[in-house]
């Protein structure tokens, strides 16, 4: 059943997974970019199981990403029950990153080998916020992170191909839900109110 500080507002199509992965490989023609637009570039010379594919490298670049973010906040934040929150998020990524690494292999996915230059330069200066800021940054991206993830995860669940990446997904479900609880009570509780919004979303 979905949480009751959860919203619905319509159905998601994998369009939103197609615009968001598109959107990550469009970037300006430069060195740099190039190197991250690579795994996409590859993938139209290969297009069997496209969807898996998009899915797999768009979620494992989140999930490098996320995870670099959290251990900024877990390194830098006084406050211990942000630094908890950042660990559980860092953990969590760095076990969905392993997994996928698996199932990139299985679908001969070429994944990144670092974080684009541009995301990293945004992780680092929200990890140079003052600390009563970090907090409020950190925990309203968390939640949008998590109400886009189990949007994602819940309609995407209908249509994977995969069998492994279908396991991933369902069980994903699990270990999100729950962190996404912890996120909006330790938001409320620091004075951030509200749920988060999914869109689609089915439990």
């Amino acid at each position: 059943m979905m949480n009751r500080r959860t919203k619905r507002i319509g159905p998601i199509a994998i369009f939103a997974l197609a615009a968001a992965t598109m959107a990550a490989g469009c970037h300006a023609s430069t060195p740099e970019s190039n190197v991250d637009t690579a795994p996409y570039r590859a993938l139209a010379h290969d297009p069997r199981a496209m969807s898996d594919k998009l899915f797999v490298l768009g979620e494992y670049r989140i999930g490098m990403r996320e995870r670099a973010l959290a251990d900024i906040v877990f390194q830098r934040t006084p406050d211990p029950e942000l630094k908890e929150m950042a660990k559980v998020v860092r953990d969590g990524h760095q076990a969905g990153v392993e997994r996928l690494r698996t199932i990139a292999a299985e679908l001969e996915v070429t994944l990144p080998t670092r974080i684009a230059p541009d995301e990293q330069a945004s992780i680092e200066a929200i990890g140079s916020l003052p600390p009563e800021q970090l907090v409020r940054v950190f925990l309203i991206r968390q939640r949008a992170m998590h109400a886009w993830d189990i949007a994602i995860f819940a309609d995407y669940a209908d249509v994977v191909v995969n069998d492994s990446l279908k396991r991933y997904v369902r069980e994903t479900m699990i270990p999100l839900r729950q962190h996404a609880d912890q996120i909006i009570r330790l938001a409320n509780a620091k004075g951030i109110d509200g749920g988060f919004v999914t869109v689609g979303g089915r439990s």
